[in-house]
């Protein structure tokens, strides 16, 4: 038997740091929010501990059996019918949640892009054949077998990034290689843990990312805020941003960004995600992220409500345009927890020498200590911050999952 009706809830799943930006966006206008937790997720951003949440579900993880998650989301909208959005945030979630859409009970809406949009920016492949057709520029790449990244790499011409097609790493930690040299090549050609995968191989694009944060109804851009991205948490400029800030829209990227979204009738929020060349001016288009970046909350700040927008378009009423330029410029991030847990990363891989951890040290924390927004600490909601940082206390050593390009999400 259900309960009776009350506020409007949200639920949110996957559990991750922009999770906090969502939750506290939204409980700020009033909606109720209810955090999944997923039982023995290791990168568990404590969001569900945030005094912006309500209520907190626990559940089995849908990528270990769909089935039984499927049965516990529905025992739950069955019980819970203030429940009316369901708002996935990572891409694993979002890629779920696409798959059974349908099989939702009809008062639930999805905070989630169209299918054909989703599908396509999840197929790197298709992606950036799409950004082809359309004349949005990227380098030159092939989808391979792993025993021909030698004879690839060799064809494209070095410096060249390798990735893996699947959600798996190249190596520990790494979710991509970057092959600068000759030896380079030879040495990954040589492991064995290419064997039999299907792998991306692209040319390196130089310069800092730039990323195009939008909401967009049925192809129309109704917001967008730009983000260059300063540093990161490795030392070779791959990885995650770690620091940056709002930049006034490049008129270049705002025209890639919104051929895209047209082509693809973009129904959603997403990030779209360019490299551009400071000394000639050029860009390089990466990849559209279904989804809200990891770090959004520099763009709600600057004012681009992206959540809010996100809820709007999940009933599908037409949010009222913010546009593409009010917005405020040069406010910088910083995301002190990745920073430093780079930082143990390349300690523990070797890479980064006692002089450059001390540099990594004191930017680290001139960067927390001048950066207006911090991405999820907040003096009125501190604990799951605190919480992050006393994992590592508690638990065994894991790497920060990796971006495959410079300047990452």
């Amino acid at each position: 038997m259900s309960g009776p009706a009350g506020p409007s809830t949200v639920l949110l799943l996957g559990n991750r740091r922009q999770s906090l930006t969502v939750a506290r966006e939204l409980a700020a206008t009033g909606v109720r929010i209810m955090a999944g937790r997923n039982r023995g997720d290791l990168r568990d951003a404590h969001a569900h501990r945030s005094r912006a949440v309500n209520n907190v579900w626990s559940h089995d993880h849908w990528r270990d059996d769909p089935g039984a998650f499927t049965v516990q989301l529905h025992e739950l909208l069955e019980r819970d019918h203030t429940i009316t959005t369901v708002f996935p945030i990572d891409e694993s979630a979002i890629a779920f949640f696409d798959t059974i859409r349908s099989d939702l009970p009809p008062r639930i809406s999805l905070a989630l892009a169209n299918s054909e949009a989703l599908r396509t920016c999840l197929d790197k492949e298709a992606m950036l054949a799409l950004a082809e057709t359309v004349g949005v520029a990227s380098h030159a790449s092939a989808v391979i077998d792993g025993d021909a990244v030698e004879e690839t790499s060799n064809r494209l011409g070095l410096p060249v990034i390798v990735k893996p097609m699947d959600d798996e790493t190249i190596r520990f930690g790494v979710k991509a290689e970057i092959l600068r040299t000759s030896a380079d090549v030879k040495m990954l050609s040589n492991d064995r843990r290419l064997t039999d995968r299907r792998v991306m191989v692209q040319r390196f694009a130089t310069g800092p990312r730039h990323n195009v944060y939008f909401a967009a109804h049925h192809g129309e851009i109704v917001g967008a805020a730009e983000v260059r991205i300063g540093r990161t948490d490795r030392v070779d400029g791959t990885g995650l941003a770690v620091f940056g800030s709002t930049v006034a829209p490049t008129p270049e990227l705002l025209a890639d960004t919104t051929a895209l979204v047209e082509a693809l009738a973009y129904h959603g929020v997403g990030c779209a995600q360019f490299v551009r060349d400071p000394d000639s001016g050029t860009t390089t288009f990466l990849e559209l992220n279904p989804r809200l970046g990891a770090n959004f909350a520099v763009v709600v700040r600057a004012g681009l409500p992206l959540a809010r927008l996100a809820l709007e378009l999940s009933s599908e009423a037409k949010p009222r345009p913010v546009g593409t330029e009010h917005y405020r410029r040069g406010l910088r991030f910083a995301w002190t927890f990745g920073a430093l847990a780079g930082l143990r990363f390349e300690r523990r891989e070797g890479v980064i020498t006692t002089g450059e951890t001390a540099r990594w040290i004191l930017r680290s924390l001139r960067e927390a200590l001048t950066a207006p927004v911090h991405i999820t600490w907040s003096w009125r909601d501190p604990l799951p911050t605190l919480l992050e940082f006393a994992r590592p206390l508690t638990h065994a050593p894991t790497a920060t999952p990796t971006s495959t390009h410079p300047g990452g999400a």
